[in-house]
């Protein structure tokens, strides 16, 4: 398995990601009033899903997928850190 170098980041990241989005999704909608299901979309279960997927890949397939990601954040945090030193 890949050992991310910014796991505890990124973890934070993905959960805080998925808060803001239901927040954005929310003020974007029609609902006059924050409930854990709206039209149908259950957030709770969602916001579940997404962190079960990332931090459990259930084959190997999702592991890889998984592995791709967190490479690709591994990059991202790191260029940002780098321009975040510069500017």
């Amino acid at each position: 398995m890949l050992q991310p170098k910014y796991i505890d980041t990124y973890l934070q990241w993905v959960r805080s990601f998925l808060i803001v989005f239901f927040k954005l999704v929310f003020a974007l909608g029609t609902a006059q009033e924050w409930k854990c299901e709206h039209a149908g979309f259950h957030y709770p279960a969602f916001y579940n899903f997404v962190v079960n997927y990332l931090e459990v890949p259930k084959d190997e397939m999702s592991q890889r997928d998984v592995n791709e990601l967190l490479k690709w954040w591994n990059r991202y945090v790191h260029l940002v850190f780098q321009w975040s030193i510069m500017a």
